[in-house]
């Protein structure tokens, strides 16, 4: 993935100056130093998911909230070994449909050490 692909995506700039094209997911979980938010953008954009694990440990099975069930490719992770991280991934990402995070269904996922994810619905 590269920037220009990430440039493809609509929700990340559609309604980029309101508060209505984006929402947190989880900015309280300082115990795990773990932030995720989406962004959403006008109606029929998929919505892309930024989970962010600020600990230099990995987070295994780490549930998060999502608002599509179904499956669930990764746009980017800062942690790939193409740019100097240690290579820590989950695929293929599946949301079930079970309410977490104020949303209709749930992915679990690894999250890298010291690494931010983007993640949409699969096209």
């Amino acid at each position: 993935v590269c920037s220009s692909d990430l440039a493809r995506e609509p929700a990340l700039w559609e309604i980029d100056t309101s508060f209505a094209g984006f929402q947190w997911l989880q900015a309280d979980s300082a115990e795990l130093n773990v932030l995720a938010f989406y962004r959403k953008g006008n109606d029929g954009t998929r919505p892309v998911v930024c989970v962010a694990n600020l600990a230099p440990v990995v987070r295994q099975d780490f549930a998060l909230g999502v608002p599509v069930a179904g499956a669930w490719e990764e746009l980017l992770n800062t942690d790939d070994a193409r740019f100097g991280g240690s290579g820590v991934t989950s695929a293929p990402l599946h949301a079930s449909l079970d309410e977490r995070d104020g949303q209709p269904a749930t992915v679990v996922l690894t999250l890298p050490p010291l690494a931010v994810r983007w993640l949409a619905p699969a096209r």
